[in-house]
């Protein structure tokens, strides 16, 4: 099994660079992954999870004028559709993260595996 066959299942979240937290926090809760991916100028620049938004919490007194751009992950682990799911269940437990960004050859955002994804299909 792959990842493209796996993301065919969610949602694909995701928000620009320069959105505000309720926004994001909106983005992240309507799609059910745990997670939303940013962009910016087309171009995946990282990723927001739930953990992220927790530790936005911890850090500042005030989250009204927050953007994705402050809280987010730099450069998400990308993986193209046709990587192994079993491969992509290593990985993520190596790396201890909970997502793998789907790209397609051309490095565009067609989704996100879950590690619960992975989890239950057998891998």
């Amino acid at each position: 099994m792959t990842l493209g066959e796996l993301i065919n299942k969610n949602e694909k979240p995701i928000v620009n660079y320069y959105e505000k937290i309720e926004s994001v926090i909106n983005e992240i809760s309507s799609k059910r992954l745990g997670a939303t991916i940013v962009i910016k100028n087309k171009k995946i620049v990282g990723i927001i999870t739930d953990g992220d938004i927790r530790r936005m919490l911890q850090k500042f007194d005030t989250i009204k004028n927050i953007t994705a751009e402050k809280i987010m992950t730099k450069n998400p682990i990308k993986k193209e559709k046709k990587f192994l799911a079993s491969k992509a269940r290593k990985l993520m437990s190596k790396k201890k993260i909970n997502h793998i960004v789907v790209v397609n050859k051309n490095n565009e955002y067609i989704g996100i595996v879950h590690v619960l994804d992975l989890i239950n299909e057998g891998f």
